[in-house]
């Protein structure tokens, strides 16, 4: 009766957390934030130190946040995201000057950092007390797929209600989607876990197993490298792709069809990334996902034409694929007392990642070209390609 039971509110917090996604993504105001940002007299350079001050809280924050999910509820951390960014955009919506921007954003921070882990901890618990029907890495895939299709909509009728009305209207209707999400946090329900893994204290005893765990392990240090530079490599390709089609003059007008054809791409690869690793297998998925985008992102550089759209379309698709497979590795594998932990501790090493890539990126793109920065990002795909094949013969345990 009571593993019934357990397996009922298993599969309702599955689907709860694909609402929460889509309404936790659903963010009229998203589209237009830099300009309502600037209506507000926010400069380019005070929106660069707001986004170190959310970049600081975040890498502050992430490993107590992680502890905190493990120790007490993932739901609860999961619900602390919800208030803080329906109070960030609370904020926004009276914002006037710099400071009150930089404590919207540093909520925002909290926020990201409570959720980093939590949610995917509490979905693995729940798609594993689900039983089969519920896979893991299957259901993440179709959750990125709803996050993306959500922005997708979001973006789509943000633009639209901005040019008819005023920017501030599409932030009112965003918090009402954030609402939702909130009530649909509270609605989730923790799966019952070892009282004792539950009362882990926050020690460096406990941290240093978790590093443990990440670096010692080849089969784990080898998806953690694989899956922190591919993710740090996409970011700025995401961030990025605006600046790449103007150099190639590409029509500004076009750019919304672009941003389509890209979410569209993600859809598609979320939705079939389990079915490409069951097909081809976990590393060989690894290996032709990789190639596919180091292929993609120097068809960018060598040939500077709208056409290569398409390679940008496909570079989305296959991130999609891989991300999904990296998260459902990390979770199959990681130590039950540290769950949500581990994936801050993963986040962490993907944002100094991040950084470690972004510096060359940033002068080379800045001091010579952006097709320069473009073809450093793609001799850094090549040399991890390169790794990835060199290690085909290393076992990952499935």
């Amino acid at each position: 009766m009571n593993h019934t039971k357990t397996m009922r509110r298993a599969q309702a917090n599955v689907y709860i957390l694909y609402g929460y996604q889509f309404f936790h993504s659903f963010i009229l105001a998203y589209v237009i934030e830099r300009l309502f940002w600037e209506s507000r007299g926010i400069s380019i350079q005070e929106v660069v130190w707001i986004q170190l001050i959310y970049g600081f809280i975040v890498l502050v924050a992430e490993l107590p946040s992680g502890w905190f999910a493990d120790r007490f509820a993932r739901k609860n951390a999961i619900i602390i995201d919800a208030i803080c960014t329906l109070t960030e955009l609370f904020i926004l919506i009276f914002a006037q000057h710099f400071w009150h921007f930089a404590f919207a954003v540093a909520l925002a921070a909290v926020g990201e950092a409570f959720q980093s882990g939590a949610q995917h901890a509490l979905l693995y618990d729940s798609c594993k007390a689900a039983g089969g029907n519920h896979h893991f890495e299957k259901t993440l895939g179709r959750m990125q797929a709803v996050k993306y299709a959500s922005s997708m909509i979001s973006a789509l009728l943000g633009a639209i209600i901005a040019t008819t009305y005023a920017y501030v209207t599409t932030y009112w209707i965003s918090l009402i989607s954030l609402v939702i999400a909130l009530l649909l946090a509270i609605c989730l329900r923790e799966i019952k876990r070892d009282e004792a893994i539950q009362r882990n204290p926050f020690t460096w005893e406990m941290w240093k197993n978790i590093f443990t765990f990440l670096l010692t392990k080849k089969h784990i240090r080898y998806m953690l490298v694989m899956g922190i530079f591919s993710g740090s490599i996409f970011t700025y390709l995401d961030e990025f792709w605006q600046l790449y089609l103007d150099a190639i003059h590409f029509p500004v007008s076009f750019y919304g069809i672009v941003s389509v054809l890209c979410a569209i791409a993600v859809i598609i690869g979320s939705i079939i990334s389990y079915s490409i690793r069951v097909k081809l297998g976990l590393h060989a998925s690894i290996v032709w996902m990789l190639f596919i985008s180091t292929l993609c992102v120097s068809l960018l550089v060598i040939i500077p034409f709208w056409y290569v759209i398409t390679a940008l379309t496909l570079l989305y698709l296959t991130f999609a694929v891989i991300k999904p497979m990296f998260y459902s590795y990390l979770h199959e594998h990681a130590l039950d007392a540290y769950r949500a932990s581990i994936e801050s501790a993963f986040s962490i090493m993907q944002h100094i990642a991040i950084i470690i890539i972004g510096i060359p990126f940033g002068y080379l793109s800045s001091h010579c070209s952006i097709f320069i920065g473009f073809a450093y990002l793609a001799s850094v795909l090549i040399v991890f390609t390169s790794m990835s094949f060199l290690n085909r013969n290393i076992k990952l345990e499935t």
